[in-house]
């Protein structure tokens, strides 16, 4: 076992819990981040490359504001959201591969892994993985879009913030059932029933680890979201006082640079989520069934009869 492996499958105080997930991060940040910028971090550029033509089209209208200028930034806007819509949904699904993947690696050989090595797990476990990641996202959307179909089909109009508070309740087991299918290699079916037993009588708790992280990753992003305020407000003031063509090239460059920064910053900042994930799942586990003890327990009993 690596002097700096850090146990997963342990059952944790809360607080412990929360401050486990930087202790992780803290010994295998370097490898895990390298594997998620090679692997995902590509698709998240491309979500970059689209907030900047964004900007680019916001600046574009800006302009002079005739009615070309307007039809140009709009084709522009229309075809930015559309690249950063695909890059994010690949970017956060192939993070959530590597994480998983790396992770599945460190629990199992006690070791951190290479790059080379978890795209190597990645490609040889792709369809469970991928299937992970599908399966947390039917467990959530799928009865909440059954529930929504069937309060509009009713026409109670007025409950159709029920659907919502589904989601949110459903979202806590949904992040155990991707568990359970890559690091307890169960069905789907066996998976999703497990993660809600899992969950029982302890969904507040997890939500507040979710909760706690969900502010790191808010502390982490905030920067470079200011950043992009700032080039957003920027190029109304200059548009307002008639600058604007003195700041074009300025303003594309210093968007670029936010966009680019928030990229990386989020995939920081999600990587801390998805760990986070991990271990909640084998602090309930633990809980539920103690599993390493148990394996724990017969190794002595091994050693003592040897």
């Amino acid at each position: 076992m690596s002097p700096s492996y850090i146990p997963l499958d342990r059952s944790r105080r809360l607080r412990n819990l929360v401050s486990a997930v930087f202790d992780i991060m803290h010994v295998a940040f370097k490898p895990l981040i390298q594997s998620v910028f090679a692997i995902a971090g590509p698709w998240m550029f491309i979500v970059g490359v689209g907030g900047t033509m964004m900007l680019q089209a916001a600046f574009m209208g800006m302009d002079n504001g005739t009615d070309t200028s307007w039809q140009n930034a709009t084709a522009s806007l229309v075809a930015s959201t559309f690249l950063m819509i695909i890059g994010y949904v690949i970017a956060v699904i192939s993070q959530h591969l590597v994480v998983l993947a790396y992770l599945k690696i460190y629990h199992d050989e006690k070791r951190a892994a290479s790059v080379a090595e978890t795209w190597a797990y990645i490609k040889k476990n792709w369809k469970r993985l991928l299937g992970a990641a599908a399966l947390q996202q039917v467990v959530i959307v799928l009865p909440s879009l059954m529930l929504f179909v069937l309060i509009a089909g009713t026409g109670l109009i007025a409950l159709s913030f029920i659907p919502f508070f589904l989601m949110i309740y459903l979202f806590v087991p949904a992040q155990m059932v991707g568990c359970l299918y890559v690091f307890g290699g169960l069905s789907a079916r066996e998976s999703v029933r497990k993660a809600f037993a899992l969950t029982r009588g302890r969904w507040w708790r997890q939500v507040v680890v979710y909760g706690a992280l969900g502010i790191v990753q808010y502390i982490v992003v905030t920067p470079a979201l200011l950043i992009l305020a700032i080039a957003v407000f920027l190029a109304v003031f200059a548009s307002m006082d008639g600058s604007m063509d003195d700041m074009a090239v300025p303003m594309r460059i210093y968007s670029a640079v936010s966009a680019v920064l928030f990229s990386v910053l989020y995939l920081v900042a999600n990587t801390f989520m998805f760990v986070g994930v991990v271990l909640n799942y084998f602090d309930a586990l633990e809980q539920d069934e103690a599993p390493s003890l148990v394996a724990r327990i017969e190794n002595i009993g091994a050693e003592a009869t040897q």
